[in-house]
């Protein structure tokens, strides 16, 4: 099993000229413009880059491009930056990584045992919760801990497979 951190191929991005002007500033963004206009090819920029620059990001691409695996890597990394072993990126909020398949199915759970009158955060968090106690059964949380860390705003929310939520009444409900 290879180490995700030495076959992982670091993503550049195509940005839209003009959403790129407030964050590269006007030198940059001046360069990328020339540039791309002389190769006739969009303008692009790195993960780092992206994520210095906004709060939130959207990544698309077709299925198997790697959306999976960057979340994956992001996930890895933030968490290594958090607890002082590497500092790839700027970054130190603790990553939460949601399958949103699994926090679909959750939600149908809820459905059909009634409680599921307003969908909000409180189903995500209560699905973040019970998915960790899932997956690492030795971890003992403090009551509170995901609601008190995204409500400081110390955590990175990774949702992943949007594209895996079948009908687009279920996509608008996650």
């Amino acid at each position: 099993s290879a180490d995700l951190e030495q076959i992982y191929i670091n993503l550049r991005t195509q940005a839209d000229r003009q959403e790129l002007r407030p964050w590269l500033g006007v030198d940059r963004y001046e360069q990328a413009t020339l540039s791309a206009e002389r190769q006739r090819e969009p303008a692009t920029v790195g993960i780092q880059e992206a994520l210095k620059a906004h709060d939130r990001l959207v990544v698309v691409g077709k299925p198997g491009s790697g959306k999976t695996t960057l979340l994956q890597y992001l996930a890895l990394t933030f968490a290594r930056n958090r607890a002082g072993e590497r500092r790839d990126l700027d970054e130190m909020r603790l990553p939460i990584l949601v399958p949103l398949r699994d926090f679909n199915r959750h939600l149908d759970n809820c459905a059909k045992q009634g409680n599921l009158t307003n969908v909000g955060p409180r189903h995500l968090l209560d699905f973040v919760r019970q998915y960790v106690s899932s997956v690492s059964a030795d971890l003992c949380l403090p009551v509170g801990f995901f609601e008190r860390a995204v409500k400081a705003g110390q955590c990175a929310l990774l949702l992943d497979g949007v594209d895996e939520v079948p009908t687009p009444e279920e996509r608008g409900r996650i």
